[in-house]
């Protein structure tokens, strides 16, 4: 299993990025399961508004390059 090291969290994950991912909070340290393809689902939304967002905010010559 590898580990992230956030701030505030651990994610503990395989090396694949399949099943699941135990985020750890570094304080209390709780624990919490999420699968791994919730985490990448959330992710690619906000992923998908930023760069809609940068399109919308662009001018003309910028977007046709």
């Amino acid at each position: 299993m590898h580990s992230f090291h956030g701030t505030n969290y651990n994610f503990h994950y395989n090396g694949d990025y399949s099943g699941e991912v135990i985020i750890q909070d570094k304080i209390t340290g709780e624990q919490i399961r999420v699968e791994s393809e919730d985490i990448f689902e959330f992710v690619a939304g906000y992923v998908r508004s930023k760069r809609i967002s940068e399109i919308e905010d662009m001018e003309w010559k910028d977007l046709l390059k």
